[in-house]
């Protein structure tokens, strides 16, 4: 985690004091190789540090990434308002993630269980590793979960090209709808916390996988403005749900191998999904090939989700 946190650093004083196109990319390309060491390694501290609650853990650990998510345009917005440029804010991040690294380098964390696998290269140890994490049935089908998640999450890569174009909302309105809902995503994941005190969470999976199925259909057919928040609201609501539940399930499944289940999932990116939708969106249009696409995701997750308690 501390080389991962080094490598941002790095890659944010690169791009603060970028001169080129290319100087840009070679810090984009330092980011790449960073974020994976810290954040997927972090994923996992987060649940094994916590092994009596792993979901009000990573649904926390989700509120603090959300946050962060919406401090980033916050601190361009403010360096803009102030005359600063971009560049102030990058290398000022670099230097607060310097100190981040240090912190983290000192900090003790729960040792892995069970025993590193001994006198196998670094490839046939990942692959060993995640044909291990796929033969455990409650893998396989956690995994499956995340999958479909994957799914559900391409319909609305397109959703704020549709707003503009399809319903008509200007670029600032847009930019308000994406702020709003940020917003209720802190209160979801707030919720979340309360409710895994008392509730179970495949329970909570399911039931937030069953309202996707048809909550994007719907948000796609309200009639009018006021409609689609009506509908909008409740569909990031549980769309917020989902997340933290099934990525902290997937990585108690088999907690000596949580590493090569992060493995497995990060390659879901390499299916070209974004553009699957794009040519599902021109073919049928982009309402219909969101309202298509959730509803084929969510079912997937609910379809996969069964029998999962634990």
């Amino acid at each position: 985690m501390a080389f991962g946190a080094t490598a941002i650093a790095g890659s944010m004083l690169v791009s603060g004091t970028s001169l080129s196109y290319g100087a840009l990319l070679a810090g984009a390309a330092i980011f790449g190789m960073g974020s994976g060491p810290l954040a997927h390694t972090a994923d996992v501290v987060v649940v094994q540090s916590f092994p009596r609650a792993p979901e009000r853990a990573f649904t926390r650990a989700t509120f603090l990434d959300t946050t962060g998510a919406m401090l980033g345009p916050a601190l361009v917005a403010g360096a803009a308002a102030l005359g600063l440029s971009w560049r102030v804010v990058l290398i000022g991040l670099g230097v607060a993630i310097v100190l981040y690294a240090l912190a983290v380098s000192g900090t003790p964390f729960p040792a892995p269980p069970g025993r590193p696998v001994e006198g196998l290269g670094f490839v046939r140890t990942a692959v060993s590793g995640m044909r291990q994490a796929l033969d455990r049935p409650a893998v396989l089908q956690a995994v499956l979960v995340l999958l479909c998640f994957e799914v559900f999450e391409a319909a609305f890569v397109l959703k704020y090209v549709w707003l503009h174009e399809a319903v008509g909302l200007s670029e600032a309105a847009v930019a308000l709808w994406a702020s709003t809902e940020q917003v209720v995503d802190l209160v979801a994941l707030a919720v979340l916390d309360r409710w895994l005190r008392s509730v179970d969470g495949h329970r909570l999976l399911r039931a937030a996988a069953a309202a996707l199925v048809t909550l994007p259909t719907l948000f796609v057919l309200a009639p009018g403005m006021w409609g689609r928040i009506a509908v909008g609201i409740p569909l990031t609501f549980a769309y917020a749900m989902v997340w933290p539940i099934a990525k902290s399930r997937s990585l108690v499944a088999a907690p000596e191998l949580a590493g090569a289940i992060q493995a497995i999932t990060t390659l879901f990116p390499l299916v070209p999904m974004a553009l699957l939708e794009a040519w599902l969106a021109q073919a049928i249009g982009m309402g219909r090939a969101m309202a298509l696409t959730a509803a084929v995701g969510a079912a997937g997750m609910l379809a996969a989700s069964k029998g999962t308690n634990r």
